[in-house]
């Protein structure tokens, strides 16, 4: 027959490989799996037939994580629509050359990458006021085009983790595989982590390899500033590249923000310097608080900066790489 077959997990599925296939016989017999909670395995192929797509939707009410690869068995098949704020744990459309068709993270929704991740889809569109979070850098693969706002009807959102030390100081790799970003309806607001305070990063790398960036991307992106830094984009000179420069709030100045006296100022100012160094899961769990309580603004950065005091012999565990860089104490 001419009818689509969909499959619903309203459970967690775990698998080694999942291979969902689209039929042959009539046209419409595409297949669609839909899943509520979290799919742990190895690998999810998406399998067009002759006349049947395949598709993969996640849309469960609480978070979701995935941990396997998702692959096409061919070139620009199968869909995934993120209907539900949902983390990756493997690359997606990255087989052989083997990119999706379309890759679509719908609006009010958040799609996190958990690290150095590469995703291949003719379409990679974020729509309305759709999040994409980042734990590393993510390399477009060959073909890919990246809308960051799809519809145009609300700002969309790139967050970036606290925990990141980003590779080779890149954001979106455009430039290795020749990939395309494009900007063309409305603003990007890029949120950078509180311990990001100085220096750049490549936004988007797209300087070689016939990579492009669309439609002046500098004048559509703002940049949401805190207590401890503000930003700005510009294009590189002599390139396409999209460069974030991050300058440090003097420790003066953060006190008079938030209110607190100028030792706790200048302690906080300490403590972020020293967070870019900090590896062990305690000290990456306090980047965390610290960067949550920071972009807060308010009275939860005004506490944190007031707690950010002390002597380091009453040193808590978490924080301590902190404490020992400068002095300070998280209590």
């Amino acid at each position: 027959g001419d009818n689509a077959i969909t499959m619903n997990f309203d459970g967690d599925v775990t698998f080694t490989t999942m291979t969902i296939t689209g039929g042959s016989t009539a046209g419409g017999e595409d297949a669609v799996v839909t899943a509520a909670k979290d799919l742990t395995g190895t690998s999810i192929t998406l399998t067009e037939g002759t006349n049947g797509q395949a598709a993969l939707t996640l849309d469960g009410a609480a978070a979701q994580t995935v941990t396997a690869e998702i692959i096409s068995s061919a070139a620009d098949k199968g869909t995934l629509t993120v209907n539900n704020d949902a983390t990756f744990l493997a690359n997606i459309g990255n087989n052989g050359g083997n990119e999706l068709l379309l890759i679509t993270v719908a609006t009010g929704k958040t799609m996190t990458l958990s690290g150095a991740r590469t995703v291949g889809a003719d379409s990679f569109d974020l729509d309305g006021t759709a999040g994409l979070t980042l734990k590393d850098t993510l390399t477009l693969d060959v073909g890919t085009t990246l809308d960051l706002n799809k519809s145009g009807a609300n700002n969309t959102v790139l967050t970036l983790d606290p925990t990141t030390t980003f590779t080779n100081n890149v954001i979106i790799d455009a430039d290795t595989n020749g990939g395309t970003v494009d900007l063309t309806q409305n603003l990007l607001t890029v949120v950078p982590p509180a311990n990001f305070t100085s220096g750049s990063l490549t936004l988007i790398d797209i300087d070689a390899n016939d990579g492009t960036v669309n439609d002046d991307v500098t004048n559509q992106i703002t940049i949401t500033n805190n207590t401890l830094a503000t930003y700005a984009v510009s294009a590189a000179s002599g390139t396409a590249d999209v460069i974030l420069t991050a300058t440090k709030v003097s420790a003066a100045n953060i006190a008079t923000s938030l209110g607190v006296t100028a030792e706790a100022g200048q302690a906080i100012s300490n403590v972020t310097d020293a967070l870019g160094a900090v590896t062990s899961a305690q000290d990456l769990a306090f980047k965390v608080a610290f960067n949550s309580a920071i972009a807060a603004g308010g009275a939860a950065a005004t506490e944190a900066a007031e707690q950010i005091q002390g002597s380091p012999a009453t040193l808590s565990a978490a924080g301590s790489s902190a404490v020992t860089a400068t002095g300070t104490q998280v209590i």
